[in-house]
């Protein structure tokens, strides 16, 4: 059977026009599939999402909606909200693939920053091989293999989706919708090969979000990706093989932002959605 184009709609009775308004959205929020079923049902029921931004909503001098968005986090679709200073829907419309509307808006709208860590590199030498030995190489020598490694991490993210390591987030929903894409590469920083996260994140990310993307990314360098990375031999003209790992045990490892946590939240740009 042929396939068709499916659109969740509520379809009303034709009027003299459409007369649209311009509806602005204040905050948008993902929402289990559980909790959309129970808005949708019973949209005019106290909500506590609704009273918590209840502020965020008004008609402006302009004859605009300033709304907030919630949708279904699993399905995608929403419902653009404006409550009227109410605890409840009391104006609402129904938006069939409001999570990629808003994941799409978000992709245009973000921003790059780092996240270092320190490298450990280890060589081995065929001559010297007898099962375990393996040494770990100098900053020096860890300089002069850069471009193998790097060679080496470019075919690596070859194998990611197009967000990356953020392919396997499964962490609070609000974070996975402003952290588009995390991919691994290596940087020279104050004569030091570094381990570097380039991540993309909305404009409007918060520092709980950043504390919550650098833990997710500390834990794929020491037990995710990382772990399974540091394993595969990378074989270089200077030794037979080297390992790299972006995690050790050691007490000063650590991720850091490039610059000041501070200068990465809070963008100046005013960032909206316009429905």
């Amino acid at each position: 059977m042929k396939e068709k184009l499916i659109i969740n709609a509520s379809l009303e009775k034709t009027t003299s026009d459409f007369n649209v308004r311009q509806c602005i959205v204040e905050k948008a929020i993902p929402i289990v599939h559980s909790d959309f079923e129970e808005l949708k049902k019973y949209p005019i029921k106290d909500n506590k999402l609704i009273a918590q931004y209840m502020d965020k909503m008004y008609c402006d001098s302009n004859n605009n909606y300033h709304c907030l968005l919630l949708f279904d986090y699993e399905q995608g679709d929403g419902l653009l909200i404006e409550s009227e200073g109410s605890t409840f829907a009391k104006y609402a419309q129904y938006v069939s693939n409001a999570k990629l509307l808003y994941t799409d808006f978000i992709r245009s709208h973000t921003k790059e920053i780092k996240l270092y860590c320190p490298l450990i590199v280890k060589g081995e030498l065929s001559s010297l091989y007898n099962g375990d030995d393996q040494f770990e190489l100098s900053d020096d020598d860890v300089l002069r293999c850069k471009k193998d490694i790097e060679e080496n991490l470019s075919k690596e993210r070859d194998f990611f989706g197009e967000r990356g390591l953020m392919e396997y987030f499964s962490g609070d929903a609000e974070t996975d919708l402003s952290v588009f894409s995390v991919f691994p590469f290596t940087e020279v920083k104050n004569n030091e090969l570094m381990g570097v996260f380039v991540c993309k994140v909305s404009n409007d990310i918060t520092e709980t979000q950043l504390q919550q993307l650098k833990d997710y990314i500390t834990g794929q360098a020491s037990d995710g990706w990382g772990e399974s990375y540091e394993q595969h031999p990378i074989r270089t003209s200077r030794y037979d093989k080297i390992y790299v790992s972006f995690w050790n045990n050691d007490y000063d490892w650590d991720l850091t932002f490039d610059g000041n946590i501070g200068n990465c939240i809070d963008c100046s740009e005013d960032m909206k959605l316009y429905i």
